[in-house]
C-alpha cells in the first residue's frame, strides 16, 4: 500500500471518529457549522499550533477547504455548538473524559472545544 492511500485511510477514519463522537454530543449534520467543526477538530489533530491562532490559521484553513471565509467559519461552528449547548447534550463530553470538564452553565468557546475534542484524540482516549 503505498503512502497517499495509507494517508487517506488514516484521515478517513480520524474523520470518521470526530463525525461519531460529535453525532453522539448530539451535534447533527444538518448545521453548516458540523462540517467546519469537523474540519476544524481534525486540523487541530494534525496540526497543534493552528489551535492558539483559531481566525488567521485554523479558521484560515477551514475556510479554503469549503471555499468558504474565515468569519462564516467561526459564525457557523458557533452556531451548532450553541445549539447542542441548548439541547443539553453537551454534558456527554464528560463521559467522553471521565471527569467533568463542563457543568450545565458552562458552555465552551469555539476554541476551547475544538482543543478539547483535539486533546481526546491525541491522548487516544477514544480506545
Amino acid at each position: 500500500m503505498n503512502n497517499t492511500v495509507v494517508e487517506e485511510h488514516c484521515r478517513s477514519e480520524l474523520d470518521r471518529l470526530i463525525k461519531r463522537n460529535l453525532i453522539e454530543l448530539g451535534f447533527t449534520s444538518k448545521h453548516v457549522g458540523f462540517n467546519y467543526l469537523c474540519k476544524a477538530v481534525e486540523l487541530a489533530v494534525k496540526k497543534p499550533e493552528l489551535k492558539y491562532n483559531l481566525c488567521n490559521g485554523l479558521y484560515s484553513n477551514v475556510a479554503s477547504d469549503f471555499s468558504s471565509t474565515k468569519d462564516r467559519v467561526e459564525r457557523n461552528i458557533r452556531h451548532a455548538i450553541e445549539n447542542t449547548y441548548i439541547n443539553k447534550n453537551f454534558l456527554k463530553i464528560n463521559d467522553m473524559f471521565g471527569m467533568n470538564i463542563f457543568t450545565i452553565n458552562d458552555k465552551p468557546t469555539n476554541g476551547e472545544f475544538i482543543s478539547l475534542l483535539a486533546e481526546y484524540y491525541l491522548l487516544e482516549l477514544y480506545k
